[in-house]
């Protein structure tokens, strides 16, 4: 449950970063007033721990500018190092812009340890679940359409027949069936030879914000 910010109470930023993703909260009172997660862009993977944890600062306060610029605000991190960042020397070109979008704001740096920071934590990591969640109404029915679509596939119904006959000698270390009944190949979701089920699936991972999640390719393979 969100509340509504108070604009005279003191704002605590909680953020977090890990190989998959970022993410922060928002909060006044141990109340929450906003989240914040997306997935890591492909050259954020190559970061230093500690330049992802200040991109994931910079990118929190981008977010909550409009609450947090003229006031001042406490930033909370597992990282301890952050603690120090404006003692810094011999920094590189992306850490002094960094620095000098930094100094626009009047916050203090408190390190909290890792197993407190369970919310900005739980965000980063989990960004690819969220953005699977946050994903069109085109798939909503995911598993229905796949179901429908394989209807019409000869092959789809050729491998599942051998499955349910168990006569697939050599096929059954490729193909299993799920628990919810859809056929796998491996550990990727057999997709059925369907144009406009491809299509709508390229679509959302080509057209939407953050495409080509890794984490969602993984378990797709169009056959």
């Amino acid at each position: 449950m969100l509340k509504i910010a108070d604009p005279d109470k003191v704002f605590l930023i909680c953020t977090d970063a890990c190989q998959e993703g970022l993410g922060g909260v928002l909060s006044q009172d141990n109340y929450v007033i906003a989240y914040e997660s997306r997935k890591l862009k492909i050259h954020e993977k190559n970061y230093a721990t500690h330049d992802l944890e200040l991109e994931t600062i910079i990118h929190a306060l981008k977010m909550w500018r409009h609450y947090l610029i003229g006031r001042k605000f406490v930033l909370m991190s597992d990282n301890i190092s952050l603690k120090y960042l404006f003692d810094q020397q011999n920094l590189n070109a992306r850490q002094a812009q960094w620095l000098a979008f930094l100094s626009e704001y009047d916050f203090e740096i408190k390190h909290i340890k890792g197993k407190e920071n369970k919310v900005a934590d739980a965000l980063s990591r989990h960004a690819n679940s969220i953005y699977m969640t946050a994903c069109s109404s085109y798939i909503s029915d995911f598993e229905g359409r796949i179901k429908s679509a394989a209807e019409n596939d000869e092959k789809f119904k050729e491998i599942m027949q051998k499955l349910l006959e168990n006569l697939a000698e050599n096929e059954n270390d490729r193909f299993r069936l799920s628990k919810n009944g859809l056929l796998m190949c491996k550990n990727r979701l057999y997709i059925p030879n369907s144009t406009d089920l491809k299509t709508i699936i390229l679509n959302e991972m080509h057209k939407k914000p953050y495409s080509g999640h890794p984490g969602y390719q993984k378990t797709i393979t169009m056959l």
